[in-house]
């Protein structure tokens, strides 16, 4: 008894679920708008947003380790005028190597680490020579920058980025400080093509 109400169920299921469809028996509108076209408009894939605002400010903080505030360093030096760099932000030369690289292209790079010779590893001691630190004045302001990808594909980006600047004087004004900025994909990694100030 259970087994023919079971299939008497099943029977009326399956009829009602049939006699509910409805057939559309309107005649199909084709697009026939050129899909060619649509691809063929599509701006080319290029360095995501988010990467380059990444890139940008790895690339502010090689300009404060190279350029402005440099890494903090013990008076007493290792070498010549080469004395200790005790800074949280890089705890040896291979950090602050590893830093670099993963931010410039090698050229860059290695003008950064090598040619200007700031900073060196003298017997496993990171250190800084401090007969190149210089002081200059640098009144641009990276706070709450605007970055715009200006154009790009795959291979290669340009992008400017926008923060302020207020050079000293009796009355002192921000105004808008604009630059651009170059970037390349390395073997699927986005790197800069130049430290941006």
């Amino acid at each position: 008894m259970k087994k023919l109400l079971l299939i008497l169920f099943v029977v009326i299921f399956v009829f009602s679920a049939c006699s509910c469809s409805v057939k559309n028996t309107e005649p199909q509108r084709q697009d026939t708008s050129d899909v060619s076209s649509v691809v063929s408009e599509k701006e080319p894939e290029t360095i995501p947003l988010v990467i380059a605002k990444e890139l940008f400010d790895r690339n502010i903080r090689a300009l404060e380790v190279f350029n402005l505030s440099k890494l903090d360093y013990e008076e007493e030096p290792v070498e010549g005028t080469f004395c200790p760099v005790k800074d949280a932000r890089f705890k040896t030369f291979a950090d602050l190597d590893e830093y670099v690289r993963a931010t410039f292209v090698k050229d860059v790079a290695d003008s950064l680490l090598i040619e200007r010779g700031l900073y060196k590893d003298i017997n496993g001691v990171f250190c800084i020579d401090i007969s190149k630190l210089e002081g200059r004045g640098y009144y641009v302001s990276w706070v709450d920058y605007d970055l715009e990808i200006v154009k790009g594909d795959e291979n290669t980006c340009e992008f400017t980025v926008t923060g302020s600047i207020e050079e000293p004087s009796n009355d002192p004004q921000s105004e808008p400080y604009k630059k651009t900025a170059k970037a390349k994909n390395v073997d699927g990694t986005w790197l800069l093509q130049e430290l941006v100030f």
